[in-house]
């Protein structure tokens, strides 16, 4: 994970870090990166799930569809029907300030919005790093065990 910058407003409330994946990603990825941060961050937390299929598109808010799923994403349809944009977003246990993640398929893009003061006033550019370091790669691991577990299947 490479931080491309950090940037925010002038009044220094919200800011975004891009970040470029050690690899380009697909949609598998980006349901399994989301994923990890609902079941080790966000949980109940989870005030916004939206997808967008291409760029002209409005995006399709489906909070309550995942919520009825049990915040499981791959149970919402409309969520794990492939997409070209997927965001999440909600008040981080971990960080303690609100996130919203973005993530773009068949890209190496992925986005964090949140409060400047509150994350990065003190911490500098690389305040989130290890944060979303930790969820690819668990996010490379759960893709890697659906795969094994597959192929365990099919044989």
């Amino acid at each position: 994970m490479l931080l491309n910058g950090c940037s925010h407003g002038d009044d220094d409330n919200l800011a975004v870090a891009e970040y470029s994946a050690t690899f380009p990603y697909g949609y598998d990825f980006m349901l399994d990166l989301a994923q990890n941060v609902i079941n080790m961050d966000l949980g109940e937390g989870l005030q916004r799930v939206a997808v967008q299929k291409i760029a002209a598109d409005e995006f399709n808010e489906l909070l309550d569809e995942v919520k009825a799923a049990g915040n499981q994403l791959r149970n919402c349809p409309q969520v794990a029907e492939e997409n070209g944009v997927l965001i999440i977003a909600g008040m981080s246990e971990i960080l303690h300030v609100p996130i919203q993640i973005a993530l773009y398929n068949q890209t190496d893009i992925i986005r964090i919005f949140t409060t400047y003061n509150d994350v990065f006033k003190d911490n500098g550019d690389n305040a989130l790093t290890k944060y979303i370091c930790t969820m690819e790669i668990r996010a490379y691991c759960e893709d890697a065990e659906r795969r094994v577990r597959a192929e365990l299947a099919g044989k």
